[in-house]
């Protein structure tokens, strides 16, 4: 899926510095932080306005690593160096982990309303809204 992108570079760069080259692709570390960015943006709803750090810095990502800011500058100042690379691998790593949780938590918090709804009795329409997920359903029970 999303995080496939990465796992392809990644593979792709890890042999350089597996030879000791200390140094990967520009282009590969580059196309990994972008895919980050973007998956920021899709994972909240919204799609790329624009690649201007500094507007994307401000942004608020319900979805996001710690100190994702601070990381991602420190990865631009030398793209291409082993720690920067491993880096970015922890990044993708916390990025995955948080985004499952919220997908478990948004289905939860979906199926704990549907029970809700159900347990009212009778006819009802329930309609929930999330940020970047809207689930409608109809009941009708016989009491």
């Amino acid at each position: 899926m999303m995080f496939e992108l990465w796992d392809e570079l990644k593979e792709k760069m890890l042999p350089r510095f597996q030879t000791r080259k200390s140094r990967c692709e520009e282009d590969d570390m580059l196309q990994g932080i972008v895919s980050m960015i973007a998956m920021f943006y899709w994972i909240k709803g919204e799609s790329v306005q624009t690649f201007e750090w500094e507007h994307i810095k401000q942004e608020t990502f319900p979805v996001a690593p710690i100190n994702w800011t601070e990381r991602l500058e420190f990865i631009l100042l030398k793209p291409t160096q082993y720690h920067c690379f491993i880096q970015l691998d922890e990044l993708y790593t916390e990025l995955k982990k948080k985004y499952g949780k919220n997908e478990a938590l948004k289905k939860n918090q979906t199926a704990a309303l549907k029970k809700k709804a159900l347990a009212i009795g009778g006819k009802c329409f329930f309609h929930y809204s999330s940020s970047f997920r809207e689930v409608a359903f109809d009941c009708e029970l016989e009491l």
